[in-house]
């Protein structure tokens, strides 16, 4: 894995560091403009209610006053958040764009509007059954002659009963999309809990696929953790030769899990990583940008995090997450 840390160095101060300090001084305006609408958000709710109670005008107007209160939580936090947004954004758009460049062979959305092929997830099982989804930084590129594709996602399913609506996340981390030289026809999931959601990853999948077979590796790391199914199971078990199994198992314990779920489908091998905090994530509000350079060399790891997973698939096992 290539050291970035010296090329980082000269990008940060040639193309990133002449623009920070203009928007540290937006950061500053942003700061003033998050603690005035908290400010005009206390104001306008004791004018309301404290109005409301001066002239005894709750029995009348109580289900108004309810009305009012939750519209004006809407649109307060809105108000209250928006310049943390804002500060974001900016900072993403300053800083992850010339970083990719310094990678090499990456590209990066920050809202991927269909670029991510999420419903081959959602086909193979990987993912298990969801609803909805949330997708975003988007980062596709190549490295060692193999293109990928990773995003981060949050996947929901909603569900009833009667009147009862409700919804959970089934998945929130990071997916990768990788393509696979060696040409095979098989289909195969790796399927790492062996639980009730494995059971209905598994039943889903054969549902769509049929003819899914439990498979037997003789791989004994990989089956305390792992259970593999192929509608081929003599082209699954070519496919996913011991090394390939050794580097699920090395994936799994690098990524702090006791299993990932996986597939090969269609000449790709499609990867969830669930990851409890959201990536990419650069520029506090309340951070100044003094700390700026600190701060993205922990994201170039994070950007950096496919390549990684691509040495594991060539036998080598760096630190995966940053």
């Amino acid at each position: 894995m290539r050291d970035y840390g010296s090329d980082f160095q000269i990008v940060y101060r040639r193309e990133i560091a002449p623009e920070a300090e203009a928007l540290e001084q937006k950061r500053q305006k942003r700061v003033r403009a998050f603690y005035r609408n908290i400010a005009l958000t206390v104001l306008g709710y004791a004018l309301v209610f404290g109005g409301a109670y001066v002239f005894d005008l709750y029995r009348m107007y109580l289900d108004w006053l309810a009305f009012a209160g939750v519209v004006g939580l809407m649109i307060a936090f809105f108000a209250i958040s928006r310049p943390g947004t804002q500060h974001r954004n900016d900072v993403k758009e300053l800083v992850i764009p010339p970083i990719c460049k310094m990678v090499g062979e990456l590209e990066y959305q920050r809202k991927p509007k269909g670029r991510f092929r999420l419903e081959a997830f959602k086909d193979a099982g990987v993912v298990g059954s969801f609803s909805r989804s949330a997708l975003e930084d988007l980062f596709t590129g190549r490295y060692r002659e193999t293109g990928f594709s990773m995003v981060e996602a949050r996947l929901k399913k909603r569900s009833s009963s009667g009147r009862n609506k409700s919804s959970r996340t089934v998945f929130k981390g990071l997916l990768f999309e990788i393509e696979v030289p060696t040409q095979f026809t098989c289909f195969a999931i790796m399927v790492g809990d062996k639980g009730a959601i494995g059971n209905a990853i598994v039943s889903f999948v054969r549902e769509r696929f049929g003819g899914l077979e439990r498979v037997e590796t003789g791989h004994p790391n990989f089956e305390e953790r792992y259970e593999l199914f192929a509608d081929d199971p003599a082209g699954a078990l070519k496919l996913l030769s011991g090394g390939f199994l050794d580097t699920m198992v090395a994936l799994s314990d690098a990524a702090g899990r006791d299993a990932l779920n996986a597939a090969m489908s269609n000449q790709r091998f499609l990867l969830a990583l669930p990851h409890r905090k959201s990536l990419f994530e650069v520029g506090r509000l309340h951070r100044p940008l003094d700390h700026l350079e600190e701060d993205l060399e922990e994201i170039v790891g994070e950007i950096t995090i496919p390549h990684r997973v691509i040495d594991y698939l060539h036998g080598e096992r760096p630190k995966l997450m940053p």
